[in-house]
């Protein structure tokens, strides 16, 4: 659940469909007024909050999304996991070091750095 305008709503949701499984972020995106409001339309008219959670939350919508994989991985927000058949690979969007985690291994990430994955 996460809280706007003090209301809760749900912002992750799954549903099992037949044999597969359906998982819904409800996460804002912009709207015409946004955009008409500071006349751009190519660039974003304000930041999200998405990419500041608490690690907490982004393990768990990570979690929920990867476990059907076989794959654990742990990362604060801002760290991006790239899985191309058995390929993988981080990211790192922040300005800062930090310590991840994937099957079980830490790893240290540089900031603006990248890592390939066994």
């Amino acid at each position: 659940m996460a809280t706007v305008e003090r209301q809760a709503v749900p912002f992750l949701t799954s549903k099992t469909a037949g044999q597969g499984h359906v998982q819904v972020l409800n996460v804002r995106t912009f709207t015409e007024q946004d955009f008409r409001a500071i006349g751009e339309w190519l660039l974003t008219p304000k930041e999200l909050g998405l990419p500041r959670i608490p690690q907490e939350l982004a393990d768990a919508i990570r979690a929920s999304v990867l476990s059907p994989l076989g794959v654990d991985f742990r990362a604060p927000s801002g760290i991006e996991l790239v899985m191309l058949g058995k390929a993988a690979w981080v990211y790192s969007f922040r300005d800062d070091n930090v310590r991840i985690q994937f099957a079980g291994k830490p790893l240290d990430l540089p900031a603006h750095g990248w890592l390939w994955l066994e």
